[in-house]
């Protein structure tokens, strides 16, 4: 008895302190307790609101359980923001109830418009706390139901190229098995399947050594076009007999689209909370790179949804709202798929017929290609080196394990294979930043076209203000006899180190770094943006302090560093007449399957090079003669024998490491159609890595008798690195 009258005695005590307190403080209590709740709602912030909750309600609804409840809620609904307005608080001893109206902002369903609500509150000790149900998110929601919005994705639509050929869509993929004891030639086997993969030689040496003649492993897996075009050679050649078909999202030429086409892949841990806000689900594919990521709206569409409140045996209780969905659309590349897999199979093939010399990656690093149409700076094909396979990514691959085990391996790999090299590195560019040096030397008139200059093997420029005695010529390193007096196109297709070491010198002396505005006239420098939302390197263009500086930085060294897809528009402009072209990748939104067009992407141009009389014309001469002139060009031994003309120019870069192997040309010379860019980083010169690949690329695209063999040396031992002196640069 005397327990209970006590606890009636603190009762009426604590009745009593609430009534003493004027009731308009109550009321303005209750009131700010419901709008600060609402407000960190509107924030998604539920750590506040599970602060303002009632000490009782904190007990019953740990924070863990609070937080997770909203964010299922918020989630399902796609939250972007509450709006609310609060009206009567009505109270009755130490409880109230506050009635308010919420409009909550979806990203998936617009305006959610909830009125008439009501929020209870309990005074603990003078503190109004929210005795909060699951039915404060909304009023028909018991603590066992469910907010669900669902809505599943149609077929991801098709990415086609240039010419309507499908590049990404629904096909059949094709996993293979075999083992060593029922193949005819091991040896043929490994240099098959390296070729239809475009993986290294050397990693199915590694994977036929792990296993002995009579187990059964996987051996790859290939698209259905790629498989049935070789069954006969794999069969009787690798002896595979056993098979797994697959339906999934495939990629033409698999590997070599990997880097433009991008990849599909689950939704990350970090990307959750995005995705699922604009209506995805867990597990659900979504672009991971390249167009796929680019255009990811477009090409899986969005479902129609309907925002619910079920109970778990299915029953609705309440629709909210709905929302019609949109087809998925496909979308055109400017590509020509042929062309990259020609491209990305002559890289693949470079790296792996150079082994183990400059091919070994523990010699050579990674690599680039780009080819543009010099008239609308369209992308036909870009190849960033090492490749990887897109099919890692995905989920319904029959061998998950090994899945995982090539992923650890490719992210490992210190070439960082999921890097756009094309895009997102830069690289010394050496002797191809000559005609960048070119056309700011010849343009500014510090010489003229025709003039003449004695190319020596060492230069002196103590005269001009070089602060070293002497700097060599390549020719000088390579052991070979001077190119002597030569004019400004000579010494481009010479790549006369003292030519462009005077000029260089002259043009910093006269109007200090005009080679970095020339540079940038040419389309070299900020990033062009070309995949959006991904990042894309910028050029180093770097600024001298010294004439010896501006020297180093002539020839195309020093802190100068730029992405290949830079050069490749420089080198188009130098083509196409002083027009300097935006890249660009894609060339429409729909017009496919039955889809309207919805966007379309015309050319942009980023600038127009006013030349001097004649200047261009003695560019575009050193530039031929490089392949062309038997005496003076320095890509005349990888053309000689070619059924076309193209111009070009080779570079060799001095690094901290191994020289970087550049080649950027143009073709036909007659009537330029498409400008090429290449580099090997970390190999050796230009003119004895990067212009074979080169070769083969315009080989194809000229449709040449047959490829241009890579040269037999290249798989010659051992790796002899180039010896470039400090301050200079190779040819």
């Amino acid at each position: 008895m005397r327990i209970a009258r006590a606890f009636r005695t603190i009762g009426a005590v604590l009745l009593l302190a609430a009534l003493v307190v004027p009731l308009s403080a109550q009321d303005d209590g209750a009131r700010q307790t419901v709008e600060a709740f609402l407000t960190a709602w509107d924030r998604a912030d539920s750590a506040a609101m599970w602060a303002l909750l009632s000490r009782q309600s904190q007990q019953t609804y740990p924070q863990e359980v609070f937080t997770n409840r909203y964010i299922v809620a918020n989630t399902a609904m796609g939250l972007e923001g509450v709006d609310y307005t609060v009206g009567n608080v009505h109270l009755q001893g130490l409880t109230a109830a506050v009635s308010y109206d919420v409009t909550i902002e979806s990203g998936l369903f617009g305006q959610i418009v909830d009125t008439g609500r009501t929020m209870r509150l309990v005074n603990d000790a003078g503190r109004w706390g929210v005795a909060w149900s699951s039915m404060d998110i909304f009023a028909e929601l018991p603590s066992t139901g469910t907010l669900t919005s669902d809505g599943d994705l149609a077929p991801r639509a098709n990415i086609y190229d240039r010419n309507g050929q499908i590049v990404a869509g629904r096909g059949r993929v094709v996993t293979m098995y075999t083992a060593r004891a029922n193949m005819t030639d091991e040896q043929g086997c490994k240099a098959l399947i390296s070729r239809l993969t475009r993986r290294p030689f050397i990693a199915f040496d590694i994977l036929f050594a792990a296993n002995f003649p009579e187990t059964i492993f996987y051996l790859a897996e290939l698209n259905a076009e790629d498989y049935d075009a070789n069954q006969a050679a794999l069969t009787s050649t690798c002896g595979v007999s056993i098979t797994l078909d697959r339906e999934t999202r495939t990629y033409y030429g698999n590997n070599a689209m990997s880097h433009v086409a991008g990849h599909v892949g689950q939704i990350t841990a970090d990307q959750q909370a995005q995705y699922e806000a604009l209506g995805y689900s867990a597990g659900d594919l979504i672009g991971q790179g390249g167009v796929e990521r680019m255009f990811e709206r477009a090409l899986a569409g969005t479902p129609e949804r309907t925002l619910r409140i079920t109970e778990p045996g299915g029953v609705v209780l309440r629709e909210f709202s709905s929302i019609g969905g949109s087809a998925p659309t496909p979308v055109q590349m400017t590509i020509d798929r042929e062309l990259q897999l020609v491209v990305a199979q002559a890289m693949a093939d470079a790296y792996d017929f150079a082994y183990p010399t400059w091919g070994s990656p523990q010699i050579s690093g990674d690599g680039a290609a780009v080819v543009l149409d010099v008239k609308t700076g369209e992308i036909l094909a870009m190849v960033s080196f090492p490749l990887f396979d897109p099919l890692l990514f995905d989920p319904t691959s029959p061998e998950p394990a090994r899945r995982v085990e090539l992923l650890q391996q490719v992210s490992a790999d210190t070439r960082q294979p999921f890097i756009n090299h094309a895009t997102q590195s830069r690289y010394t560019p050496g002797s191809v930043y000559k005609l960048i040096t070119a056309t700011a030397v010849l343009n500014e008139g510090i010489v003229n076209p025709g003039d003449i200059f004695s190319c020596g093997l060492r230069w002196d420029g103590r005269p001009v203000g070089d602060d070293v005695e002497s700097r060599p010529d390549w020719r000088e390193t390579d052991d070979f006899p001077p190119a002597g007096d030569i004019t400004p196109a000579q010494a481009i297709m010479a790549s006369c180190n003292p030519f462009f070491f005077q000029y260089g010198a002259e043009l910093y002396n006269a109007e200090g770094n005009k080679l970095a505005e020339y540079a940038r006239m040419l389309g070299l420098g900020e990033p062009y943006g070309i995949f959006t939302g991904a990042v894309e390197a910028a050029a180093d263009l770097d600024t001298p302090s010294f004439t010896s500086e501006a020297i180093s930085i002539a020839v195309g060294q020093r802190n100068v560093s730029v992405p290949p897809i830079q050069m490749a528009v420089a080198v188009a402009a130098l083509a196409n007449g002083g027009t300097v072209y935006k890249p660009s990748i894609v060339k429409q939104v729909g017009g496919f399957d039955g889809a309207a067009v919805s966007q379309t992407f015309e050319p942009v141009v980023l600038n127009t090079i006013d030349f001097r009389p004649g200047v261009l014309e003695e560019i575009q001469a050193g530039m031929c003669g490089t392949t062309t002139n038997k005496d003076l060009g320095t890509a005349y031994i990888r053309f000689d024998n070619a059924p076309y003309r193209v111009c070009g120019k080779t570079g060799t870069a001095q690094t901290a490491r191994y020289p970087n192997a550049w080649f950027v040309a143009y073709g036909p010379a007659e009537d330029p159609e498409i400008a090429v860019a290449v580099v090997v980083s970390q190999s050796l010169e230009g003119s004895q890595v990067s212009a074979p690949i080169v070769r083969r690329i315009f080989d194809w695209y000229f449709s040449a008798p047959e490829y241009e063999p890579f040269p037999e040396w290249w798989a010659q031992g051992p790796y002899v690195p180039l010896n470039i002196p400090a301050g200079s640069t190779g040819g």
